[in-house]
């Protein structure tokens, strides 16, 4: 064992007091995880035994609980004492033992290779604070990184280690925020919502995070020129010119060498060399010279290129395939034609394309026709964390949804036989080594190859390429969901998205715009906006959602642009009253275009609405109101039976009904998203976007109100969250200046809110019964809550024109009440946004005692007592503390308010420089009261 303190450990404690018989003993228990010959290696010696157990990973020295397993099996409890007392040491030297490190989710081709290149890469990394690693596709350059980071990590274990992708703004700033999570300096995503420049503000609190006592390693991979610029900026954050006591390392892997930065060192990755390439097919066995020779001859083939080598030495270790075996399978292919892309490419590089094609026919000779598309399918997604679940929800095409008796599916065999073609291709993807599986049953992730997507992508006829493509639509239509309360909803809908939006960017170029397929873009682009939001992606939710509008007058077979001209004639916008009547005539001309395109398209639409309700994937809270009321539901599909029965119990609308609102309840939701945009994106909006997105929301509201009068006795959702979340919200700030926080509006938003509050009606998304208003809590807990904001904004304009507030006072504390009663709303911060408006109420109204208590409940503990501890601080929470500080202010304990102050200033981190500037002016400003 070498000198690692560990390993000395082990040698010295653990390996020179273990007997033959408790090596034997530790060698059965782990029989069954390590190879025989390794096994038969250790022949009673412990270090050896130490060795072969670390290098299978049965234990390290930040998690040795296999180790004191092993030990205790053989009844030596006196160095199971010792093991543990060496891990409680560890953690005194080092409190957080474990840093974050996400290189395993990143594991593909060849591992733990050591070569000219890598050793390069070592010796550069000692010296150099940037090291650029440059070379074609499959060259082995994200390999070189992932090798040398894990070796990093296993010796440094205090040290964060974390790959971002780089290949566009949204996968970069999912990848810091990741790691900001797991450093545990990001309040949740809203962080970021709250900046114009999230990625930059990310950069800002991550480097205050790592600048520590020791060094860590950020690798940006797959920088491209979208992202140079901005991979640049955070270097410079991660990497200044003043070297700290600790400090960030970083690796950059590109296709050019792009970046040009100080202590930057660029290295050339052109792969194996004949020498490293041979050594890396015969696997340290011993080969004759003519099978060394074709070795020789396949490391040319495939370009002296890792990737490719790999796949063909996976295949001959599971073929028992010899070198020239494989050879003469690969000369018996004919080389294809190769689309414009490849052709640009040298010689070499085309070669490799065709051989990986080569190894991708083989391979689909062993699966069947599903398990093959879904392996086609990889082409249009992205290549790292492809949830496997996405091949199990694979929808069927909207054509084989109405084949057999009355339209009906029979869904178990589908099920079955979509389970064991993802199986299937599992199986064969590792086979090759064209990606690795990681997690099991749902949690499964495939991770593949930018040049097996570009290789598929060349032999693929542009006909399978949009019946492929018409699929993954259909499917992210089907599994994406607005409703993400569940985390097992939110989580299956974020491992979806970054698939969606390839899907999405594929399709736009390939698709052709029929009904179908329009309606199918507005709908997943708005879905896709509509969960980048939750993710804090707020510039992807902006383009999304205008692309989603975009498609939506392709449905109509116009332009906004020329409706608006339509009816614009007739109204001059200067006021919210004429936004709103310009709104209403829209949503009538809108409302007539979508009933003249039903005529013309109405089997087409028919099989759209009977395609979705079927085959639509259930939220939990969905699958639980279907399981009460059909027999053997299940969540992957709808029998047309159990859609019948549903209606029958008033759970679903009929077909024949939905015909007229199904495609406009579409339309309305992407309104509706959209103008939701002004909450989010209103303050760094100019005014002209600002009424954009408040037009949509009157839009989304007065074309809900046409659906509402046809719809009666089955009331789509939208129709009220138009209003509720929608028109009715957009009077406490009045974003979009048109003066809307008026008395009189105040006073008709109180009004409809208690009509609502008080709503007997049923509300259904898409045909199927989805919330009874009255018995729903979170219908109520928003009711609740916007009247408080309503009545609080009544208070604060009482204050300015010193009107009487005693009926708005008392109005606003029986609201308060009925929050309280409401099972959804609880006792602590996790309700922050909600206690703090309680205490805002409590204030404005006088009492100050109660809008303490109300404060208290969202403050950091640490702020009312204890040792303060630097961290960052949510919005509410620094509402919290600043309205608790006002409430001692006013009951003139000017010292309780200026202690909280202090200790909020304490307590914000760097990071967050605005606001303790802002504390400090209020600790001033006290200091010239007193």
């Amino acid at each position: 064992m070498d000198e690692d303190p560990f390993r000395v450990f082990l040698c010295k404690e653990i390996c020179q007091n273990l007997g033959s018989e408790d090596i034997n003993g530790m060698v059965f228990c782990i029989k069954t995880e390590v190879n025989n010959q390794e096994l038969e290696g250790i022949k009673n010696s412990g270090t050896k035994l130490m060795e072969v157990a670390m290098k299978a990973n049965l234990f390290t020295e930040s998690d040795t609980s296999r180790l004191e397993t092993m030990l205790d099996a053989v009844g030596r409890k006196d160095l199971v004492e010792k093991v543990k007392e060496y891990r409680k040491n560890l953690t005194v030297l080092f409190p957080s033992v474990e840093a974050p490190c996400n290189l395993e989710e990143h594991v593909i081709g060849r591992k733990d290779t050591k070569t000219r290149t890598s050793k390069k890469l070592e010796t550069a990394m000692k010296t150099e604070d940037v090291i650029i690693l440059s070379g074609v596709l499959g060259s082995g350059k994200t390999q070189l990184a992932i090798n040398y980071g894990n070796e990093f990590h296993d010796k440094h274990p205090t040290s964060a280690v974390w790959m971002v992708r780089s290949k566009d703004q949204a996968s970069l700033q999912k990848s810091l925020t990741t790691l900001a999570d797991k450093l545990g300096v990001l309040k949740g995503k809203d962080t970021c919502k709250e900046s114009e420049n999230p990625i930059n503000k990310l950069g800002d609190i991550l480097a205050n995070a790592l600048m520590g006592k020791t060094t860590h390693i950020i690798i940006f991979d797959d920088v491209n020129k979208d992202c140079q610029k901005i991979v640049e900026n955070l270097i410079r954050k991660f990497v200044p010119l003043k070297k700290t006591q600790g400090f960030i390392k970083v690796i950059v892997t590109t296709m050019d060498d792009l970046l040009k930065m100080p202590r930057t060192n660029c290295i050339s990755v052109s792969g194996f060399t004949e020498e490293e390439a041979v050594t890396f097919l015969r696997r340290n066995n011993t080969c004759t010279d003519s099978e060394t020779d074709a070795l020789k001859k396949l490391a040319s083939r495939m370009s002296y290129l890792p990737l490719g080598l790999s796949c063909a030495k996976t295949y001959m270790i599971n073929c028992h395939k010899s070198g020239k075996s494989f050879l003469e399978l690969l000369k018996a292919n004919t080389l294809e034609q190769l689309d414009d892309k490849l052709k640009q490419l040298d010689e070499s590089q085309r070669g490799f394309f065709s051989n990986l094609n080569t190894f991708i026919r083989i391979m689909e000779k062993d699966l069947d026709k599903d398990a093959t598309e879904m392996f086609q399918m990889t082409q249009f997604l992205e290549n790292e964390n492809i949830p496997i679940i996405l091949f199990d929800l694979l929808s069927p095409s909207s054509e084989r949804c109405n084949e057999g008796i009355a339209g009906e599916i029979q869904h178990d065999d589908v099920e079955t036989c979509s389970s064991l073609s993802t199986d299937s291709l599992v199986q064969a993807v590792q086979k090759f080594s064209f990606g690795t599986v990681q997690g099991i049953d749902d949690k499964r992730l495939l991770n593949t190859h930018t040049a097996v997507s570009l290789t598929l992508q060349a032999f693929t006829d542009e006909k399978r390429k949009r019946r492929l493509l018409n699929r993954l639509l259909w499917t992210c239509a089907l599994i994406l969901d607005k409703d993400n309360r569940h985390q097992d909803d939110y989580n299956r809908m974020a491992s979806v998205l970054p698939h969606a939006r390839s899907v999405l960017m594929h399709a736009e170029n390939i698709m052709e715009k029929d009904t179908e397929t329009c309606l199918l873009m507005a709908f997943v682009n708005d879905l896709v906006a509509y969960t980048s939001n939750f993710e804090g992606l707020l510039g992807l939710e902006k383009y999304h959602s205008d692309i989603a509008l975009q498609f939506c007058y392709k449905v109509m077979e116009t332009t906004e642009k020329d409706i608006d001209e339509e009816v614009s004639d007739k109204h001059v916008l200067t006021t919210h009253e004429t936004h709103r009547e310009f709104a209403k005539a829209k949503a009538t001309v809108i409302d007539e275009k979508l009933t003249g395109i039903r005529l013309p398209h109405e089997r087409e639409i028919e099989k759209f609405i009977r395609h979705f309700i079927l085959h639509k994937r259930r939220t939990k809270k969905d699958v639980k109101i279907l399981t009460e009321c059909v027999n053997n539901y299940k969540e992957v599909a709808l029998t047309m039976q159990q859609y019948e029965a549903l209606c029958e119990k008033k759970k679903a609308v009929q077909l024949t009904d939905l015909m007229d609102h199904f495609i406009k309840e579409m339309i309305l939701s992407i309104f509706y998203t959209y103008g939701r945009h002004i909450f989010y994106r209103g303050k760094y909006s100019e005014v002209e976007q600002k009424r954009k997105f408040c037009h949509y929301l009157f839009l989304a509201d007065e074309f809900g109100e046409i659906m509402r009068s046809k719809c009666q006795e089955s009331l789509p959702l939208y129709c009220m969250l138009a209003k509720l979340s929608g028109t009715l919200e957009l009077v406490f700030e009045d974003i979009p200046e048109l003066e809307l926080a008026t008395v009189n509006n105040l006073q008709h938003t109180a009004r409809t809110l208690e009509q609502l509050l008080n709503d007997k009606s049923c509300y259904y998304i898409f045909g199927i019964f989805k919330m009874h208003a009255p018995s729903d809590n979170i219908h109520r807990s928003v009711c609740l809550k916007q009247l408080l904001r309503t009545y609080l904004s009544l208070l604060t304009l009482c204050e300015n024109t010193r009107s009487d507030k005693t009926e708005i006072v008392k109005k606003g504390k029986e609201i308060i009440k009925k929050l309280e009663n409401v099972k959804f709303v609880s006792y602590d911060a996790k309700n922050g946004g909600v206690w703090s408006r309680v205490g805002q109420f409590q204030f404005a109204a006088g009492d100050t005692k109660a809008a303490e208590n109300a404060y208290k409940l969202v403050c950091p503990p640490s702020l009312l007592e204890g040792e303060v501890k630097s961290r960052f601080v949510s919005k509410h929470e620094l509402t919290a503390a600043y309205g608790l500080a006002d409430c001692y202010d006013k009951e003139e304990k000017k010292e309780h308010a200026k202690c909280i102050l202090q200790r909020l200033l304490k307590m914000l981190p760097d990071i967050q420089n605005q606001e303790k500037e802002n504390v400090r002016k209020r600790i001033c400003s006290l200091d010239s009261k007193s």
